[in-house]
């Protein structure tokens, strides 16, 4: 139950309205004079002294926000399930535009009316059971292999895709509803070509960042690549130049065991060079 404002305190409260005091000023300036109220009884206060000053003896309420006249009727919902059900549909923006209505009333439509959800085409990739058996035996015998040592100097390569999104080419989304089956075109996930791409081979050490190389497109990356464009730039300008002198003889180099790097060529490559190196056995 809310208490009952004296008038004392009903007079100071319509004074610093009457300054242009927000409720939340009011209930700031009041504890400075160690009054403690909550700004619902203040909005309370100055609603009812609203009404009286309009004629209204009603008791105070809460204020019913206006609502603007209801826009999803089947003239709209109807339109934009036709829109959605036929390929390469477009997204809530554009139909926003198209039908001369805000995104969110296209998102309600489409959320509550249709019961619909929007699914976007993503680029995966997918390994075979022998990789995945390869990476999740690798991963306990390099534990047990780095055990107890203390390395102070390493260096660790790879590489990475990046894909651009090609902005001219068709938007590949599609809409969900309940009870329809998904395009089987957008569930199968093996062997998609991938769009614009770019590879790069970048490493981390415990100094300094390394030199980002790209991959040249369309480039065939084996040993003999990965060693002449990758190997060989990182021991002659970045392993020099980040471990000089003498601790060049005390850094350890890894990588993992993707086909290039675990070939005979690339392992017999790095036994002659002059840095230590994770066997491809750990």
């Amino acid at each position: 139950m809310s208490r009952k404002l004296d008038l004392g305190l009903r007079e100071s409260i319509l004074t610093l309205v009457s300054l242009k005091y927000s409720s939340r000023q009011i209930v700031e300036a009041l504890k400075v004079r160690v009054i403690v109220i909550s700004r619902k009884a203040v909005a309370n206060l100055i609603r009812k002294n609203i009404n009286k000053e309009a004629g209204k003896n009603t008791a105070p309420s809460l204020v019913k926000l206006r609502r603007s006249p209801k826009l999803r009727t089947p003239g709209l919902v109807d339109p934009i399930k036709k829109a959605l059900s036929g390929p390469n549909p477009l997204n809530s923006s554009a139909l926003s535009l198209k039908y001369g209505v805000s995104a969110t009333t296209v998102a309600r439509v489409i959320s509550q009316d249709l019961e619909g959800k929007m699914r976007k085409m993503c680029l995966v990739h997918a390994l075979s059971n022998k990789p995945v058996k390869q990476r999740l035996d690798r991963g306990p015998r390099f534990l047990r292999y780095i055990n107890g040592r203390k390395w102070r100097n390493f260096i660790s390569l790879d590489e990475a895709w990046v894909y651009l999104t090609d902005v001219n080419g068709i938007r590949k989304i599609y809409y969900e509803f309940r009870g329809e089956r998904s395009p089987e075109s957008w569930t199968k996930f093996w062997n998609v070509s991938h769009s614009r791409d770019v590879v790069f081979v970048a490493g981390v050490c415990s100094r300094r960042k390394i030199v980002i190389r790209f991959v040249k497109p369309g480039a065939k990356i084996n040993s003999e690549y990965y060693i002449q464009h990758a190997l060989k730039p990182l021991l002659k300008n970045d392993i020099r130049k980040l471990f000089p002198g003498e601790l060049i003889n005390k850094v350890v180099f890894h990588h993992d065991s993707a086909p290039a790097h675990s070939f005979g060529i690339t392992q017999k490559w790095l036994q002659n060079s002059e840095i230590k190196f994770i066997p491809k056995e750990h």
